[in-house]
């Protein structure tokens, strides 16, 4: 890595812009970097840092950077946000949970990692990083593992009881062997019991059913980020429906009945499924009465290294502040219409808060041009000469003709190909 960094540490800037993010608190914008060289950037500023968290303004654009990034660090994730509005639009299965879960697994094990993720998920509130922490099932050959309690423990954990497991998520049981295929493993495990103690744990391929591996302890981590025992529920159901109750009151005296009846049957419903039917239904619109006080996610990295790279503040701060502008106007629609509660409503940390979060954070704002005034005050602004290099689209004529070029002109050059094979073919057309 250092000779990727070398070039780097020898502009006038980099010291001045590593003393500065290096005081705890401080920010700094970077102008004229584009899209490869703000990862260049970031890979050299951060790198002192336990984690490394990359804002930037969308979905594809995140995806993108943390596939780019692998170049620099193999352990980054890309931490997809959840869709605010639509809670219960499931498109995509638990992949989003999937994705998330195994993100909050590396934050758990204390990893260094970097992290890339979109505005609008830091607007989303997290559970605190203990609440996962203590709902991590553990097991070890030889324990007591009684096999109706480890039933009623992987229900609250969110995994789903199936006839036979298939995918991320679920479980079986079938006279004293339980498989379960942890959220965030490859494979799932199948743990035979002998009465209630554990008699011995094993991963298995999904699609043969053959062992692959035996195992001393096993640690299974939550499939849902809204951890709910039987107290916390009912508590939460129990706020909502007071405010069900005083709601529908309200509506009634505005004389609005359909809608006051709509939101009585939904509380209705939701409160049947859970009681009567012990089904657990998608609760994470009710959030807020289940843990009213839950902080945004920059909180899971109290007391660890981290710095935040910006990357196109301007762009970032606009996706931010739209997200939250539609999901306050849908809920306000949603909620004279009898669809949504107040709790509801109040979901999102405001986008001030997560500013202010930002600020206790050495914190890199990375942007092409520069467009004026941030949302954020920095230390000091920084405006960088670079160049872009046109892609050759597997030309090797026009890449020889511009190292031959790079070479006259002095420059040093590295070439990065994506596979050890390629490399080696480039290097003897080069060398040729």
């Amino acid at each position: 890595m250092e000779l990727l960094h070398g070039p780097l540490r020898e502009l006038a800037e980099y010291e001045e812009m590593q003393k500065i993010l290096n005081a705890q608190g401080k920010s700094i914008a970077v102008y004229g970097c584009a899209e490869s060289q703000k990862l260049h950037l970031i890979s050299v500023l951060g790198k002192d840092y336990d984690v490394r968290l990359i804002v930037t303004h969308g979905a594809i654009r995140a995806q993108e950077i943390a596939a780019d990034y692998a170049l620099y660090d193999k352990n980054v994730f890309y931490f997809p946000s959840k869709d605010l509005i639509f809670y219960q639009a499931d498109l995509c299965g638990n992949q989003v949970t999937t994705r998330r879960m195994k993100v909050i697994r590396e934050i758990l094990e204390g990893k260094r990692i970097t992290l890339v993720i979109t505005a609008d998920a830091l607007l989303a509130p997290m559970l605190p990083l203990e609440e996962y922490r203590s709902h991590i099932l553990q097991l070890q050959k030889g324990a007591i593992a009684e096999e109706g309690a480890l039933r009623i423990r992987l229900t609250t954990l969110g995994y789903e009881c199936v006839a036979k497991v298939e995918e991320p998520g679920q479980f079986s049981i079938r006279g004293g062997i339980i498989d379960v295929f942890d959220l965030t493993q490859e494979n799932p495990v199948r743990i035979e019991l002998w009465g209630d103690e554990v008699d011995s744990i094993r991963s298995f391929d999904v699609q043969s059913q053959r062992s692959i591996e035996k195992l001393r302890n096993i640690s299974i981590y939550p499939a849902t980020e809204l951890l709910l025992d039987s107290d916390r529920l009912a508590t939460g159901l129990k706020l909502i429906e007071k405010d069900t109750k005083k709601n529908c009151e309200t509506l009634r005296k505005r004389f609005e009945t359909e809608a006051a009846h709509r939101l009585q049957r939904t509380f209705d419903e939701l409160k049947e499924e859970i009681e009567e039917f012990a089904i657990r239904p998608n609760l994470d619109s009710y959030f807020r009465y289940f843990y009213p006080e839950a902080p945004d996610f920059t909180t899971l990295f109290a007391g660890r290294q981290m710095a935040v790279f910006v990357d196109e503040p301007g762009k970032t701060d606009m996706h931010m502040n739209a997200v939250e502008k539609e999901f306050r106007e849908s809920m306000m629609h949603r909620s004279e219409k009898g669809y949504v509660l107040p709790g509801q409503m109040r979901l999102l940390v405001r986008a001030e808060e997560v500013y202010a979060r930002l600020k206790s954070f050495p914190c890199a704002y990375l942007s092409i041009l520069d467009h004026g005034k941030l949302e954020v005050s920095t230390q000091q602004s920084f405006h960088l000469n670079v160049h872009s290099v046109s892609p050759y689209n597997g030309s090797v004529t026009e890449l020889m003709r511009d190292l031959k070029r790079f070479k006259k002109e002095g420059y040093r050059v590295l070439v990065v190909s994506g596979s050890r094979t390629r490399a080696k073919r480039l290097a003897e057309d080069i060398t040729q």
